[in-house]
């Protein structure tokens, strides 16, 4: 099984992802992504991804989600080829993500709309609505 990790220096929960070598952070102003090579962070590059990434979170394989609060869409990159593979609309400003255990699913908060949306990585279709009050995020809890 390919393992993914998220590792998190205190106060960017959220905004670092580490998987298939590489970790990723995301640039708020500048709408891009930084990419580099996780063992040293030698050979940083930038991919702009769009308006207001707020979010990244690890996939399996070398591939990060991004939310875009400036876009209501949530973005598949592939670190590898420094490459947006596919788009999502999501509710308006998604803030929070997070991805099941097996990575069949993952999930995205939005703080406008306070809904969190569950879709399918393979389908990329939404599975579950949940509406909310209070502060929006996620957590994927596995289960026995």
């Amino acid at each position: 099984m390919n393992r993914v990790r998220n590792r998190f220096a205190p106060g960017t929960a959220g905004r670092i992802a580490i998987t298939g070598g590489y970790a990723a952070t995301a640039d708020y102003l500048g709408g891009t992504l930084t990419v580099a090579r996780a063992g040293d962070l030698s050979g940083a590059s930038s991919l702009s991804v769009g308006a207001a990434p707020v979010r990244v979170t690890a996939l399996a394989g070398g591939q990060v989600l991004v939310s875009l609060q400036g876009r209501g869409e949530v973005a598949l990159v592939d670190l590898a080829t420094l490459s947006v593979k596919r788009r999502l609309k999501t509710a308006a400003r998604p803030d929070g993500l997070c991805v099941d255990p097996d990575g069949r699913n993952f999930a995205v908060a939005s703080n406008h709309e306070g809904r969190v949306e569950v879709f399918s990585t393979e389908a990329w279709k939404s599975s579950l609505q949940l509406n909310l009050t209070g502060p929006r995020a996620c957590l994927w809890l596995a289960g026995r």
